[in-house]
């Protein structure tokens, strides 16, 4: 019994992962919607900045600003490319995705999802730059389903910090059927925990006072 109180409060501490609330995003080096025949849609602000060809194919490039919502928050996973962002990643164009979060976790896992058809471009991600807190890590995944992958982030050096948004980077492309330069996500999902309450870490060292005084 000398560590019940201990043990109890610390199984109140536990919280599980789950699925967190993406509410918004901004995207560095876009490739604007219409670009290559695929169609995506973001509420923020949009601003121009030139033009680039990636794998001969043409497309404007664009920052995507003020926390926008759209095709990467939209639940959609499998929509084709009517809603997808097809991105291009050349020595000009290095696209950045920063996603915003409804509050502030511990985030274990990142999902990046493709779509299921025949087009030969979703799922040519292997990896890619993740951010958290000002920490970044080089993080690879598992191609689960047909085109889609999860990034696990237990081991990463990434898994003990907790933020509001993560900024993904860098991203490594597989060059499947020789698509070295593109790449395209129809949707994001993250799952993290959140920071227990400050006064739960307090009762947690009382229980161990209490502990300790019986001890005595």
């Amino acid at each position: 019994m000398k560590m019940s109180i201990a043990l109890i409060v610390a199984a109140g501490l536990a919280t599980g992962a789950s699925a967190q609330v993406i509410t918004g995003y901004d995207i560095v080096d876009a490739a604007e919607s219409g670009g290559g025949g695929w169609g995506h849609t973001y509420s923020g602000t949009i601003t121009s900045t030139g033009t680039d060809t990636a794998n001969s194919v043409p497309f404007n490039i664009a920052n995507y600003s003020n926390a926008g919502s759209g095709t990467l928050n939209d639940g959609g996973t499998n929509d084709g490319t009517g809603n997808a962002m097809l991105f291009g990643q050349t020595s000009n164009t290095r696209p950045s995705i920063t996603l915003y979060l409804d509050g502030t976790y511990f985030i274990d896992e990142i999902t990046i999802w493709g779509f299921d058809g025949g087009n030969s471009i979703p799922g040519n991600i292997d990896g890619f730059d993740a951010t958290v807190n000002g920490n970044t890590a080089q993080v690879f995944g598992t191609e689960v389903a047909t085109n889609d992958l999860v990034t696990a982030l237990a081991g990463s050096g990434l898994d003990g910090f907790a933020a509001s948004s993560i900024t993904l980077n860098n991203f490594v492309l597989e060059g499947q059927s020789g698509w070295t330069e593109v790449f395209s996500i129809s949707e994001i999902s993250i799952v993290g925990r959140p920071i227990p309450a400050p006064g739960a870490f307090a009762l947690l060292g009382l229980g161990g006072l209490a502990a300790a005084r019986r001890r005595r």
